[in-house]
């Protein structure tokens, strides 16, 4: 009944993490793989499911991090002789052992945020809105008095890979 009853608290919780991810998904992919003839599960698994990796582990790490601190479920529905971290945790602190029970419940928040700054990186590397941006960039060397750079500007989006290519003394190095 413990497994029931976590699945049935925990499914929303997942379900809306890949809900969100399923939402990124361009439905050009599948439509274009439709066009050339692929069969609804071949789509499945070579469009969706690696373009779901991330909302999927990250999903997982959720509702295992709000698994591992679900007390009341676990202490009504749990099998005799069954210990988690969390009523571990809470028998200990229940019989006034609050030294004894610092343990389980340091790993216990030590997994958790383990789990969440997984989640956090897994969802952050996506959302990522800072960029590096450059604005009006001039400069001349005193002896040629020419301008090397004129009035540049440019905008570097985050993991975008600049490639900066040209003769000598065009101003490659000075940019950087």
């Amino acid at each position: 009944w413990l497994l029931f009853a976590l699945t049935s608290r925990y499914l929303a919780v997942s379900g809306q993490v890949i809900s969100a991810g399923f939402q990124t998904i361009p439905s050009s992919l599948e439509q274009s793989a439709r066009i050339l003839g692929r069969k609804p599960w071949m789509i499945f698994l070579t469009i969706h499911l690696p373009l779901l990796r991330a909302p999927l582990i990250g999903a997982t790490i959720l509702v295992s991090v709000d698994i591992s601190k679900e007390l009341p479920l676990t202490l009504l529905l749990r099998p005799f002789d069954f210990e988690t971290l969390g009523t571990n945790t809470y028998s200990l602190v229940n019989q006034g052992h609050l030294f004894a029970s610092a343990t389980p419940a340091l790993i216990l928040i030590g997994l958790c945020a383990i789990g969440l700054i997984i989640v956090e990186f897994l969802t952050g590397k996506n959302n990522m809105s800072h960029h590096l941006t450059l604005h009006n960039i001039s400069h001349r060397y005193i002896r040629r008095g020419l301008p090397v750079l004129d009035d540049l500007s440019l905008t570097l989006n985050p993991f975008e890979i600049l490639s900066l290519v040209g003769p000598s003394g065009c101003g490659k190095s000075t940019l950087l």
